[in-house]
């Protein structure tokens, strides 16, 4: 038979944002492939806009759970980390999430860690 959850058929090395955001996984299942996954492909991450909230929260949950378990991450986005969330009243909560893409992206991540 075999599990039947979408978290089982995403734990793969890419993966859209539409799979992981959209589809209705939690903090649990985000933090459950962070624990699986070594390297990861996040495709098609969008500029968030004032009708995406909720996908919007979940992309910060996943970001959260890949840093904390310094997941090998690559993101092809539709711009640079810090203006993927331009709308004023909601930028300012995705700062963070910007920077740990911005540190994420960098030649020592995840090796810096190790140190």
């Amino acid at each position: 038979m075999g599990c039947q959850t979408p978290l089982y058929n995403l734990i793969r090395p890419e993966n859209t944002v539409v799979e992981l955001c959209e589809a209705p996984l939690g903090v649990a299942d985000h933090l459950t492939l962070a624990e699986t996954a070594d390297l990861l492909l996040l495709d098609g991450v969008p500029r968030f806009g004032p009708g995406s909230p909720d996908i919007r929260r979940r992309f910060v949950t996943l970001i959260d759970a890949l840093y904390d378990a310094r997941v090998e991450v690559f993101v092809r986005a539709d711009a640079e980390p810090a203006a993927l969330c331009a709308e004023a009243d909601t930028a300012r909560d995705f700062t963070p999430t910007a920077s740990r893409l911005e540190e994420m992206r960098s030649t020592r991540w995840p090796k810096a860690s190790l140190q």
